[in-house]
């Protein structure tokens, strides 16, 4: 989501922004892999809970797969 919607609904600055950017759906789809994988080796969360875009639903997804992360 870009910062105009955080406004716009008045929401609450998320926990974790990856500030991938724009691009092709392949260039975003792999900086939010690589950005999320980083986060997730660290945190080490039990489970992945993830509100974007069809790329970054994707994406994490692809790396709690690949991280057998629930």
């Amino acid at each position: 989501m870009s910062e105009a919607f955080f406004l716009d609904l008045r929401l609450p600055e998320p926990t974790l922004h990856l500030e991938v950017g724009s691009g092709t759906t392949c260039e975003q789809t792999g900086r939010t892999m690589i950005a999320y994988e980083d986060v997730c080796l660290r945190a080490r969360p039990d489970a992945i809970v993830v509100v974007g875009d069809v790329n970054a639903t994707a994406a994490c997804a692809l790396v709690g797969a690949k991280l057998c992360i629930r």
